[in-house]
């Protein structure tokens, strides 16, 4: 091989080099963001709150369905609810029963996508780089002229052999 192969060669093992190390940083990016985003009871509601109201309508749900498995509409017209009291305990107290789940924002959505948009377009064009590059290597080896030369078989004969590569 002549020397301008050898570069050559070597730019590519080099643009390769680039394009494996650009997609394993996409890849630890998007783990990343993964992680980030999509962890386990990263959106887990507090149900504390919630555990007096659920056992007591467990207890009234299993008494209703072990006198009859049919709810009347006379039974739940007769219900009444002292709503003043209610109002006024529950409204100071909403944002504590129901805390706000934080969730990835606009901006941070539009900023990952550009940011990954970026990535696989830099990556596609290096791919693309490296495929032109060995293309022209392709094409520079078939267009070099063949060696030929004349070489012994053996230390102990005459008998030539006609070398080709």
């Amino acid at each position: 091989m002549s020397g301008s192969e050898d570069n050559e060669i070597d730019r590519a093992l080099i643009i390769c080099q680039s394009v494996e190390s650009s997609l394993v940083a996409c890849l630890r990016t998007v783990q990343r963001l993964n992680e980030k985003y999509n962890a386990p009871d990263r959106y887990k509601i507090d149900m504390k709150p919630f555990d007096t109201d659920l056992s007591f309508a467990a207890t009234d749900n299993a008494s209703l369905f072990s006198e009859s498995t049919s709810i009347s509409l006379s039974s739940i017209s007769n219900l009444t609810v002292d709503t003043s009291s209610l109002a006024t305990s529950t409204s100071a107290s909403i944002d504590e029963i129901c805390p706000k789940v934080v969730g990835r924002t606009t901006r941070e959505l539009d900023d990952s996508y550009v940011y990954l948009k970026w990535k696989c377009i830099k990556v596609r064009r290096d791919m693309e780089a490296a495929l032109a590059h060995a293309q022209r290597l392709a094409a520079r080896s078939s267009r070099q002229k063949r060696l030929k030369h004349t070489m012994l078989h053996n230390a102990w004969c005459t008998f030539k052999i006609t070398c080709v590569h």
